[in-house]
């Protein structure tokens, strides 16, 4: 056992260090690339859609997550309901001792009792009844309302080799920079914390589930959602149609901003607020270099992948228990 967390531990510490001793080489390559014939960036077209139209699409994206999840949820509970109830003696009974119990006792239940925790199967359920509709909802305005919601997501096609040959170097060249910011984050935090201007806040509930490996197969669903799913859905809306949007009225660098902002607040988790911040704005400026879609959707599985396996890694070693 110990031999095996060691092997986890030095497979962690490679990949950070490798993918540091990488980043500091392809910074160097970039700046000393000539440039008296620099890249022009390819642009994307901005959504021409008007103000209302946006808050349409905002409205129906909304809408159509709360019903798919309220639906589903409404359908398992139909589905998984006790075949016998209690008696109404045994209710009875239950009521009689609630009342007669002692009060101290009632409150430190009531103290200690908290809500169910997110299981590995729930989680593969909210990320489908959350992704699918998104998707449906964006592609459904388009088909059916072309003028309104139409227009191209991409202004180059690319070939697969030339998606991974630009963003593989991309991602590596900026992944120091997001441990740099996440590091501060978190810093910041924590300092706030301990003035007491922050109260505690727990980490992302999927990643918890993540860590405990109590599902396999739901936890290699989740895996697999997280790099193929995910991107392919959360590119298309905050890049592809968010993004779009605002930089057709706004600046640039503000629609990446703000496309980032709306992509970190979706995940409701102020640890990872900033950071997805800076991952929404690398994407944008990604996908506005290159033209095409699939480039930021590679960052995005790339990142995904790459910290789940962290994350795998770190539990098999107990990298900070040991």
């Amino acid at each position: 056992m110990f031999a095996e967390l060691n092997i986890a531990k030095a497979i962690v510490g490679l990949l950070f260090s490798g993918a540091l001793t990488w980043s500091a080489f392809l910074w160097t390559f970039h700046w000393g690339k000539d440039k008296t014939h620099p890249e022009r960036p390819t642009g994307i077209p901005a959504w021409s859609i008007g103000w209302a139209n946006f808050g349409l699409f905002i409205c129906t994206l909304i809408i159509s997550v709360f019903f798919t999840q309220f639906f589903a949820i409404k359908l398992v509970s139909y589905f998984n309901e006790p075949v016998a109830e209690e008696t109404s003696a045994e209710k009875a009974n239950l009521i009689e001792e609630a009342v007669n119990s002692d009060h101290s006792d009632s409150s430190e239940l009531s103290e200690n009792s908290e809500p169910p925790s997110l299981t590995p199967w729930f989680a593969v359920f909210s990320v489908l009844t959350l992704q699918i509709p998104m998707i449906l909802t964006f592609y459904g305005l388009r088909k059916f309302y072309p003028e309104d919601f139409g227009g191209t997501l991409n202004r180059n096609p690319v070939s697969i080799r030339k998606v991974f040959s630009k963003t593989t170097p991309y991602f590596i060249r900026y992944l120091p920079v997001i441990w740099l910011i996440s590091g501060a984050w978190v810093g910041l935090l924590t300092g706030l914390q301990k003035i007491g201007i922050l109260d505690e806040f727990p980490p992302q509930e999927l990643i918890t589930v993540l860590s405990n490996n109590e599902n396999p197969v739901a936890i290699i669903l989740l895996a697999v959602f997280a790099v193929i799913l995910a991107p392919f859905v959360e590119e298309i809306i905050f890049r592809g149609a968010i993004y779009r949007f605002f930089k057709g009225h706004t600046s640039v660098f503000a629609a990446q901003i703000i496309s980032g902002a709306f992509f970190a607040v979706v995940h409701f988790n102020l640890m990872s607020f900033l950071p997805l911040l800076t991952i929404g704005v690398l994407l944008a400026q990604l996908y506005e270099k290159e033209g095409n879609i699939l480039l930021p959707m590679l960052f995005h599985a790339y990142w995904n992948g790459f910290s789940l396996l962290t994350l795998f890694l770190i539990n098999q070693s107990e990298f900070f228990n040991i």
